[in-house]
């Protein structure tokens, strides 16, 4: 397999397929980001590497639902420190 087989996106084509897969067996997310694998990813150590967060940490643009539905209705407004940090 040569590097240009696997492209950046094809991680989270493939765990975004599994997570679809097994939500409603197994009710574990709040929130998917489908559109994840359509954003460039930074040049860090994790680039392009999907990763998951508990839905009491701030991620820009997604609902923080404390576990409670009557939270998921306002977006937080910008990364927690340790989502920015997996993000660079």
């Amino acid at each position: 397999m040569s590097s240009t087989d696997v492209t950046p996106s094809d991680p989270w084509l493939v765990s975004l397929a599994a997570a679809h897969a097994w939500e409603p067996r197994i009710d574990a997310w709040a929130y998917l980001d489908d559109a994840a694998a359509e954003r460039p990813a930074a040049d860090g150590p994790l680039a392009g590497a999907p990763f998951a967060v508990k839905d009491v940490i701030d991620v820009a643009g997604m609902p923080t639902g404390y576990g409670w539905n009557a939270h998921k209705a306002t977006p937080a407004r910008a990364d927690a420190a340790v989502v920015a940090a997996l993000r660079a």
